[in-house]
């Protein structure tokens, strides 16, 4: 490109040439700038942060509804859940979202719940589907997803129940200190 810049008094179809590379440049910048916000979004969500746990994973349940309209989303959420600190209601939007995830790609289900609800000190959470259920030997040998959501799970001292009952349900408690 600064080759051709140099060159550009030369011939009108060097400038031609020129603004056309520049255009091409300019187009890819916008898009790595474009990527890279969606991206921090993606790392920590902003509505997190700006309207709390409850209402970002209303807005998670909503996204999933607008891509999968074959399948029915059914969501409660406590609104106690919003007094969660920062750091674990990320965890906790990440295992509903891994949760989602999985039951949209492998189990095969037309209903999805999820549930949110603080009793006491313990946040419990379940999320459920219709589908196949969970193969026995994929439960945790061969599933990353549930691997991510018993990592979370256990990096809060929470317990982890993945069982086969109508479909895939997946129970977590976890202690809110």
């Amino acid at each position: 490109l600064i080759g051709l810049i140099e060159d550009a008094s030369d011939s009108g179809e060097q400038c031609k040439a020129v603004s056309e590379q520049t255009t091409v440049l300019l187009d890819g910048l916008k898009n790595a700038i474009q990527f890279t916000r969606s991206l921090g979004q993606e790392l920590y969500p902003p509505v997190l942060k700006d309207l709390g746990v409850r209402e970002a994973l209303e807005d998670l349940v909503a996204q999933f509804r607008l891509r999968n309209t074959t399948i029915v989303f059914k969501a409660h959420f406590d609104d106690s859940i919003n007094q969660l600190n920062p750091d674990f209601g990320l965890v906790i939007y990440r295992i509903v979202q891994e949760g989602l995830n999985n039951a949209i790609k492998y189990l095969k289900g037309t209903k999805v719940t999820v549930n949110v609800k603080m009793n006491d000190a313990v946040l419990s959470l379940i999320i459920g589907d219709n589908g196949v259920g969970f193969p026995e030997k994929i439960r945790f040998k061969h599933s990353l997803g549930l691997k991510s959501i018993s990592e979370r799970c256990r990096s809060l001292s929470g317990k982890i129940e993945i069982l086969n009952q109508n479909g895939a349900v997946i129970k977590i408690e976890i202690p809110v200190i």
